[in-house]
């Protein structure tokens, strides 16, 4: 053997779900030239992970595997140049990089492997690593459908008490191939108590941009998230509200500016905030007072009416707007309200209506982030029985037309415990799923199907579990674990 493979890898344990960046050193010991890879852009290199102590090899990682895995059949070759007697070249690699999904946490051994020219095997020595899972203070996600990208965003504190950033994107082809990237931030003081991403609303060439806010008492602070860095990072505003807390989505345009509603206690009672932030260093941010004539006092959530301004009308302007929906108990009946809001001034279009009601408490309720005019997508509401021994009802109400309705009652449920809390899809398609949480286990439901268990452990989530309607009429959940990390996984 005429090459020698040394493998070195970090003292600190990885981060399930981020880079985990290894070093490699091949030596030349023999008395000829040999040909070796001039750079690791991409891998020649494969590594084989094996259990702790060594005896059985718990999957492969290598570049070739991961283009397979996403339909890429046709290899990259990597450039060589050759390595003279007694000589070594120094390479790094990123093993997060070549991982089908995130290695679990636990405790391994690595082995690193170099083919030379007639399949010639070269092995390194094999080192102890170790993979943990964050400890993730405050999460959130997003699905943006317009660049079919799923975005996740973590606070991590570390073993010193700081925050840092790590941001998650992996493509509605390949969910579960996605990578955390650390980012750089002024880290907050104290634990966030919301945090939100921004969806886009119209399209703008603005790559992997994306703002995100998040607030710690009465201030909220915002930046720009790039590939690995940020950009237009706000100081803590004084957002006027005692205890300001984010709605989950916020938007951005074309023209790169971002959009977040806040909600809190002020002098006069509860109040809705827009925040508008600009793409510009020399711009202040603007906090706006959305102008309902009674503010609700269960939790609010948004949608957002995408109507971009016709390219064609050169005096035209966008006619966007903002849907404020709560579900309202007035006595015995429950009613799903629908306010319409002005998101360039904070004005209300459309007061306060009832849009749906019934003498059967709601139990859960999803609405869309973004609604697009040309997309047909629904409101879903889950109707508890009327009377013990009824099913539940799935409701969904057109968001174009909340006339046009159409419900189902689910199956009765016999899991092994009553059902803890229920889930409904981001979008309403005509065959999505429900899921329940019974026993720390995820049950799923379809329309005319009995219920399935999806035998995925949810004991240790750490956030709400997400189920994910995607482009290609998939459906992933996806939930941070205290013990495994950031969980993706498909259950129909």
């Amino acid at each position: 053997m005429t090459l020698q493979l040394n493998l070195q890898t970090p003292a600190k344990p990885f981060v399930t779900g981020g880079p985990m960046p290894i070093g490699l050193d091949l030596r030349n010991t023999g008395d000829a030239p040999v040909d070796v890879p001039a750079s690791t852009e991409p891998s020649e290199f494969e590594y084989l992970l094996l259990s702790e102590d060594g005896s059985k090899t718990i999957q492969s990682l290598s570049y070739e595997s991961k283009m397979i895995s996403k339909g890429e059949v046709q290899r990259m070759q990597g450039e060589t140049q050759p390595l003279a007697p007694g000589k070594f070249m120094i390479y790094a690699d990123d093993l997060g990089a070549l991982a089908v999904r995130p290695i679990a946490p636990g405790k391994y051994q690595l082995q690193a492997l170099y083919r030379m020219p007639g399949n010639i095997l070269v092995r390194s020595n094999r080192v102890p690593i170790q993979v943990i899972a964050s400890r993730a203070a405050a999460t959130v996600e997003g699905l943006d459908f317009r660049r079919a990208y799923l975005n996740a965003y973590e606070f991590q504190r570390e073993g010193d008490g700081r925050f840092t950033l790590r941001k998650w994107t992996s493509s509605t082809d390949n969910l579960a191939q996605g990578q955390f990237q650390p980012l750089p931030m002024a880290a907050p003081a104290n634990i966030p108590a919301s945090v939100a991403m921004a969806i886009e609303v119209e399209h703008g060439d603005l790559g992997v941009w994306r703002w995100l806010a998040w607030t710690s008492g009465s201030q909220v602070q915002a930046e720009v998230t790039r590939a690995i860095d940020v950009k237009y990072p706000t100081s803590a505003l004084a957002t006027g509200l005692a205890e300001a807390e984010l709605f989950e989505s916020g938007y951005q345009f074309a023209d790169g500016h971002g959009l977040f509603l806040l909600t809190g206690r002020g002098q006069s009672g509860r109040r809705i905030r827009l925040l508008r932030l600009s793409a510009d260093d020399e711009a202040a941010p603007k906090f706006l007072d959305v102008a309902l004539p009674a503010m609700p006092d269960s939790p609010a959530r948004a949608t957002f009416y995408s109507r971009p301004a016709d390219p064609q009308d050169e005096a035209g302007k966008s006619a966007h707007q903002l849907a404020l929906c709560w579900v309202l108990r007035s006595g015995a009946a429950y009613g799903f309200v629908m306010a319409r809001i002005d998101p360039e001034t904070g004005g209300v279009i459309e007061p306060p209506r009832t849009v749906f009601s019934s003498n059967r408490s709601v139990v859960a309720y999803a609405i869309p982030a973004v609604v697009r005019k040309e997309l047909a997508d629904s409101f879903a509401l889950l109707l508890a029985p009327a009377r013990e021994g009824d099913p539940y009802t799935r409701l969904t109400l057109d968001v174009h037309d909340t006339t046009r309705r159409e419900e189902w009652d689910l199956p009765r449920f016999e899991g092994p415990a009553p059902v803890e809390r229920w889930i409904l899809p981001s979008a309403d398609t005509g065959n999505a799923p429900v899921l329940a949480v019974s026993g720390h286990r995820l049950w799923l439901a379809r329309r005319g199907g009995a219920w399935q268990d999806t035998r995925q452990d949810v004991a240790g989530a750490t956030s709400p579990i997400r189920l994910w309607t995607l482009p290609n009429g998939q459906f992933w959940c996806t939930w941070f674990d205290r013990e495994q990390g950031y969980r993706v996984c498909r259950v129909a």
